[in-house]
């Protein structure tokens, strides 16, 4: 088994475990904005759904401009380095559901 195959188990083991991730944005000045947002996957679609408040500025960065990126990560451990931590990050395209649909019902 090569290691680009242990990296599948990892991965889904890191989703399967994880409930919130660092959502990045930009700002309308174009200025980096990152926050934690809560996520699932869709198991119909296996596509990321993040639950964000209509209220958030990162809300209004993600509507103006809908390419994003969002970081799993584990929590860091005592005594363990930092940059051994198992993350991923995702190259987004957010896309809202439209009020009332029954994709925004099914969400």
């Amino acid at each position: 088994m090569s290691e680009q195959d242990n990296l599948v188990p990892q991965l889904q083991q890191l989703l399967r475990t994880k409930r919130s991730a660092s959502l990045a944005t930009l700002t309308n000045q174009g200025e980096p904005f990152a926050s934690m947002v809560p996520f699932a996957i869709d198991n119909k679609t296996a596509n990321l759904v993040i639950h964000i408040s209509e209220f958030a500025a990162h809300t209004r960065y993600i509507q103006q401009r809908p390419t994003a990126s969002l970081m799993i990560c584990t929590s860091e451990e005592t005594n363990k380095p930092v940059h051994d931590l198992s993350r991923v990050t995702f190259a987004v395209k957010a896309a809202e559901p439209e009020r009332d649909s029954e994709e925004w019902t099914y969400y």
